[in-house]
C-alpha cells in the first residue's frame, strides 16, 4: 500500500492502489512459511562485528517512527553492524519490547541478504507494533518490522520495494510502474499472490521471495509449485533486471547516506562529544535516490 508522505497512518487500500490487471491467483497459493524456510539454507550468514551507540543519541529517522507511534526512545537500543562484506556498517534501532526478533537474530537475517541488494536499505527498525495492522513497512530505504513479522519473506518483500524504487532509476522508479515490468505481468497468466493483485508495487514486492527462491534454492520454484510458467515472466523479469543485484559474493560498493544523530531525549541535554559519527570511512559510492512514498504491508495479507 502506498500512503502519501505527510499521513503517517495507513488508508483504505482500495483508494491508493494503482491500476493493475486482474490475472488469477496462482494455484496452489505458496505460502509465506514455504517460501521463508526453502530459502533459509541457501542464503548463508554473514560474520557480524556489533557496536553499540553511546547512551542518548539515536538516529532521526528511528526516532521520527518511534514517536509518531507513541514510543518512548529511550526505549530504544542503536547499534552499527559490521559485516565482513562492507567496509561500512548497518545502523539499526531496536525497541527493546520487541521479542521477536532478538537482536542476534535481525542481525542475522538481514546479514543474509546479498551484499548488492543490502546496499539499498539504509536502515532497519523494529518496534513492538507499526500500527494499523502493518506487518512491515518500507520508507525513503528504511525497512522496519512489527513483533514477529522479521522473517526471510517479509524481509524481501520490503527490500523489494527498495529495489523497485533505487535498483533501476535508469528505466523507470518505481520499476514496477514501468512497461519493462507490467509487459511481463500481462504476458503470464496469474498473479504471485492475493497481495500481489492489489498494486503494481506490491505485485512486484511479492515476486521478490518467489524470485530469490527460484534464483538461490536448487531446482528452483518448480519444487514446490507446478505452475510456475503461470508467473515464469514476472520471474524473469525480477531476477533479469536486478541481475548481480541478487548475486551473493563480493562487497558493497555504492551506500545509502545514513540519517543524522539527534538525542533521544528532548527535554535533556547530552554531551555532544559523543555524538555518533556515521559519516563513511571508506571509498563507496554514496547513492542519492528520490524520496519515497511510505508503503505498508499489512498483517492480514501475510495470514
Amino acid at each position: 500500500m502506498i500512503v502519501p508522505k505527510a499521513v503517517a497512518g495507513l488508508v483504505p487500500l482500495a483508494a491508493l492502489a494503482a491500476a493493475q490487471g486482474q490475472n488469477p491467483v496462482i494455484n496452489p497459493e505458496l505460502s509465506r512459511q514455504q517460501i521463508w524456510e526453502g530459502l533459509l539454507p541457501h542464503m548463508p550468514a554473514q560474520g557480524a562485528a556489533v557496536h553499540f551507540w553511546e547512551p542518548g543519541w539515536i538516529y532521526e529517522s528511528c526516532k521520527h517512527e518511534a514517536e509518531i507511534r507513541g514510543l518512548n526512545p529511550n526505549d530504544i537500543e542503536v547499534f552499527n553492524v559490521h559485516y565482513g562484506d562492507c567496509g561500512e556498517p548497518w545502523i539499526m534501532c531496536r525497541h527493546r519490547a520487541v521479542t521477536s526478533p532478538t537482536r542476534d537474530e535481525m542481525i542475522d537475517i538481514f546479514g543474509r541478504l546479498p551484499v548488492n541488494t543490502r546496499q539499498y536499505i539504509r536502515h532497519v527498525n523494529v518496534f513492538p507494533d507499526l500500527g494499523n495492522g502493518a506487518a512491515g513497512l518500507f520508507h525513503n530505504f528504511n525497512i522496519m518490522f512489527g513483533n514477529g513479522y522479521m522473517d526471510l519473506y517479509v524481509l524481501i518483500h520490503e527490500t523489494s520495494h527498495a529495489l523497485d524504487f533505487g535498483a533501476r532509476t535508469d528505466i523507470g522508479s518505481p520499476f514496477s510502474e514501468t512497461s519493462a515490468w507490467q509487459n511481463a505481468y500481462f504476458s503470464d497468466s496469474a498473479s504471485p499472490t492475493p497481495y500481489g493483485q492489489t498494486s503494481w508495487v506490491e505485485g512486484y514486492a511479492e515476486i521478490g521471495p518467489l524470485g530469490f527462491y527460484d534464483k538461490h534454492v536448487p531446482g528452483g520454484l518448480g519444487n514446490i509449485q507446478p505452475n510456475k510458467h503461470q508467473i515464469q515472466n514476472q520471474l524473469n523479469t525480477f531476477t533479469g533486471y536486478l541481475n548481480w543485484v541478487l548475486d551473493f559474493g563480493g562487497t558493497c560498493g555504492s551506500r545509502l547516506p545514513n540519517t543524522e544523530p539527534v538525542p533521544m531525549s528532548n527535554s535533556f541535554r547530552v554531551n555532544m562529544v559523543n555524538k555518533p559519527d556515521v559519516s563513511f570511512k571508506s571509498n563507496v559510492t554514496v547513492m542519492d535516490l528520490p524520496e519515497t512514498p511510505r508503503i505498508a504491508t499489512t498483517k492480514k495479507e501475510l495470514a
